[in-house]
C-alpha cells in the first residue's frame, strides 16, 4: 500500500478545504505539509504515471500562489480528483484490480537453466491447499531492472530520464500475487514457453501468465541473454549503444534465443 500517496490526496483535500473557509495561515501550512509529503513520497515510493496530473497541478498551484497571491483551487481540485479516481478504478499500479478468470490458484517457481544460465519464471496451476508463500517481486533484480529500463529511455528520450527515474522507481515495490513453491494442482500440465520483447524481463507479462496458469497452463517465461532484456545477471544491463534494430543484431539475437529455448 502506497501510504504517502494516500496522505498526499488527504492533505490536498485539507488544503482545498482551508482555502474554501478562508483560513489563509492554515492554508500556507498545508501547502508546506503537502510539499513535504510529495518529496518524501517520491523518495520512498516513486510517482506513478496517474499521479502526474495531481503533482503537476500542485506545482502550478503553488507557483501561481507565490507569484500572484491567488490560488487556482479548481486546478488542484481537478488534479486531485483525477488521481483519486484513477487509483480507485485502476488500483495503485499493482495487481490489486486484476483477477484471473480461471479456477486455479497460481503457483510460482523460478530456476536457472544449466546450459546457457538463463533465469526462468514458471507460473502454474496450484493446488487449493494453502501451500506456498504469497507474493514475488515484479522486478526480479530490483534496482538493476530499473537501471536497465532507464537505459532504454535514454536511447530514445534522454531528456526525460530524470522524470522516468521517478516513475520507474515505483515498480520496485510491486509484488505479483502468486504463491511461490505452492503444490501443483494438476497431474498433467500443458506447457507454454514465452519470450519477452525488447527491454523486457521474465516477469513483465505476469498478468497474462497468471491468467493462463489459472486456466490450467504451465508458463515458462525466460529472461534472454541476448542483450534485449533490461537486465540479466549474465548479460548485464540493457546497452543503449547496441544498434538493436539492425538486421545483423536481430539475426544474432534470434539465434541466441533459438538456442536458449
Amino acid at each position: 500500500m502506497r501510504v504517502f500517496e494516500r496522505l498526499q490526496y488527504l492533505a490536498s483535500i485539507g488544503l482545498l478545504a482551508t482555502g474554501y473557509y478562508g483560513e489563509a495561515k492554515l492554508m500556507g501550512d498545508m501547502v508546506y505539509a503537502l510539499m513535504l509529503l510529495i518529496v518524501i513520497g517520491t523518495w520512498r515510493e516513486g510517482i506513478r504515471f496517474s499521479q502526474l496530473p495531481f503533482v503537476i497541478a500542485f506545482i502550478v498551484f503553488t507557483l501561481f500562489r507565490w507569484l500572484t497571491g491567488f490560488s487556482l483551487h479548481l486546478l488542484l481540485l481537478t488534479g486531485t480528483l483525477f488521481a483519486i479516481y484513477s487509483r480507485i478504478v485502476f488500483g495503485e499500479g499493482d495487481y490489486s484490480k486484476f483477477k484471473p478468470s480461471g479456477k486455479f490458484r497460481v503457483g510460482y517457481r523460478d530456476f536457472k537453466t544449466k546450459e546457457f544460465g538463463n533465469d526462468c519464471s514458471v507460473f502454474y496451476p496450484a493446488a487449493d491447499d494453502g501451500s506456498g508463500n504469497f507474493g514475488v517481486p515484479f522486478l526480479p533484480y530490483g534496482a538493476n531492472n530499473i537501471k536497465g529500463l532507464l537505459n532504454v529511455v535514454t536511447l530514445s528520450y534522454p531528456q526525460f530520464k530524470p522524470l522516468a527515474n521517478i516513475i520507474v522507481s515505483s515498480f520496485e515495490a510491486i509484488s505479483v500475487p502468486v504463491y511461490r513453491n505452492a503444490n501443483i494442482g494438476l497431474s498433467k500440465l500443458q506447457p507454454v514457453v514465452f519470450s519477452h520483447g525488447l527491454s523486457g524481463q521474465r516477469n513483465i507479462y505476469s498478468a497474462l501468465f497468471m491468467e493462463m496458469a489459472s486456466c490450467g497452463y504451465c508458463v515458462f517465461s525466460i529472461s534472454h541473454n541476448d542483450r534485449s532484456a533490461d537486465y540479466t545477471p549474465s548479460a548485464g544491463l540493457y546497452d543503449p549503444n547496441v544498434p538493436t534494430y539492425t538486421y545483423d543484431v536481430k539475426r544474432l539475437q534470434v539465434t541466441i534465443r533459438e538456442n536458449e529455448v
